[in-house]
């Protein structure tokens, strides 16, 4: 009876942290869509606008690595470092030629940049990727017992991301399109990126059943945030 009151209590106590870290998620990014939307403490959103979209990424993969056996740890950084990189790069390479996902141009909030893209926006990649497939997961836990449909559905959470994140980011000076807003290019090609990156979760064996909570969340709490910063 004493190991199963025990049990109880460590299971509430787990519960109620879970509770704890999802309420804080939504008051934070919650205030900050709030704060822009009534023109409040704008300075210190721009500041706080970089550092945020690297934490937020930073926890999430914490979630994720704490949900992981030790093999699968070492796999996990190293994929991560992977995506971070990549997204980095394929930025980098949106830029500079303009022929990725049309031309665009980072603005002057999130910083710092190197060669003109901001260092958070790897981190940015790596977060969405784990945020949209932990939405996906739990979406289709109980239809899928394969990764494709996860993967598939993940991968069109990421453009539905990015449809609604597109008018805040270049109201909020993140980046600006040639023409005013993206084309079709730039949501194809967010789909086939996002696809291998997470196909390549899926190869490495680090997008498994096993999803944080929070990463649904976190998902859902960036997009409050978008959509109050531009109401």
């Amino acid at each position: 009876m004493t190991n199963i009151s025990i049990t109880y209590s460590r299971h509430n106590s787990a519960a109620m942290r879970e509770q704890v870290k999802i309420a804080t998620l939504y008051i934070l990014l919650g205030a900050g869509g709030l704060w822009h939307l009534l023109g409040m403490f704008q300075t210190t959103m721009q500041i706080l606008a970089a550092p945020l979209l690297i934490g937020l990424t930073i926890w999430l993969a914490i979630e994720y690595f704490l949900t992981m056996s030790a093999s699968q740890r070492w796999r996990f950084l190293t994929w991560s470092g992977g995506i971070v990189i990549a997204g980095f790069f394929l930025e980098w390479l949106g830029v500079k030629t303009g022929a990725v996902f049309g031309q665009y141009q980072y603005g002057e909030v999130l910083k710092p940049q190197l060669a003109g893209v901001p260092v958070s926006i790897g981190f940015a990649w790596l977060g969405l990727v784990l945020s949209s497939f932990a939405v996906a997961k739990s979406l289709l836990r109980r239809f899928v017992n394969n990764g494709i449909g996860v993967i598939l559905l993940a991968a069109i959470l990421m453009i539905v991301f990015d449809l609604l994140m597109e008018p805040a980011a270049i109201q909020l000076d993140y980046w600006h399109w040639e023409g005013g807003k993206p084309g079709l290019q730039n949501y194809l090609v967010w789909f086939l990126a996002g696809l291998l990156f997470l196909v390549s979760g899926r190869r490495f064996g680090v997008l498994s059943d096993r999803i944080p909570r929070i990463g649904i969340h976190i998902y859902f709490a960036q997009l409050l945030y978008f959509i109050l910063a531009i109401i």
